[in-house]
């Protein structure tokens, strides 16, 4: 039932991120920015990661009732670990030492369709977990 139910939300993770970043060429959904750069495969990768570490720990808060100032103060740094290290990452000094992430945190999560997909995908989560209590 767990692997089964993990599957269901990557699949939904993958279509739902990765078809907002790179788009259909739509004014809503385009794969360019507002610098006429666009989203490759990084950034549509790098938000369809940033979106699974955000529903399993979600997930793991609606399973497990984890309302207490640990368990929900881990869960808070877990997510802040994931930006947080993309964002140190993407601002390395020397551009080959992590180089295909060199400078894609800003654009990426500069755009409003990014952060509508991350919170699209954690309502989803709470929607099925409220449904199925």
């Amino acid at each position: 039932m767990w692997i089964n139910y993990a599957i269901f939300h990557a699949l939904v993770s993958y279509l739902i991120c990765f078809f907002a970043i790179t788009g259909d060429g739509t004014s809503w959904a385009s794969p360019t920015t507002s610098d006429g750069f666009t989203n490759g495969f990084w950034v549509a990768g790098h938000v369809v990661y940033s979106s699974t570490v955000l529903v399993s720990n979600w997930t793991l808060v609606h399973q497990f009732h984890i309302h207490h100032v640990v368990g929900f103060g881990s869960i808070c740094l877990m997510w802040f670990a994931n930006f947080f290290f993309l964002a140190v990452e993407s601002a390395w000094f020397e551009p080959t030492l992590f180089a295909d992430v060199f400078r894609i945190f800003n654009p990426m999560f500069s755009q409003p369709i990014t952060w509508l997909a991350l919170i699209m995908m954690m309502a989803q989560v709470s929607i099925f977990e409220i449904i199925s209590e």
